[in-house]
């Protein structure tokens, strides 16, 4: 990672007209997104390649998630022997939820003005 981000300067007026020009109207659609693709490998590392999660995995996760509905309490506890990773992927895959970073119990999300 270090050797990619050697020479990033992320005040670096051009990654601003980049941006720009990227999420602009129009123009070359198919030049915009071999750009996106070359930056992005060249500025982030990869993800975890995804893959379904086994029946037993999907079985603990779909109990866990039922016992938390069935409760009135705001904190999931996640002691499950599998990465945490693929339980939030599966909670917001498959049963719709949505994660925010806030260590706040949210009621209601509002847009911002």
């Amino acid at each position: 990672m270090e050797d990619r981000m050697a020479a990033f300067d992320p005040n670096d007026p051009a990654l601003t007209d980049l941006g720009d020009w990227l999420f602009s109207a129009g123009g070359d659609e198919q030049e915009k997104i071999r750009t996106a693709r070359e930056a992005f490998g060249r500025f982030f590392l990869t993800g975890p390649s995804l893959s379904a999660p086994t029946d037993s995995q999907r079985d603990a996760f779909d109990s866990l998630i039922d016992n938390f509905a069935s409760r009135d309490e705001v904190e999931l506890h996640y002691d499950l022997p599998y990465p945490k990773w693929k339980f939030l992927h599966h909670l917001t895959t498959r049963h719709g939820f949505l994660l925010h970073g806030s260590r706040l119990a949210l009621a209601e999300l509002e847009p911002r003005e």
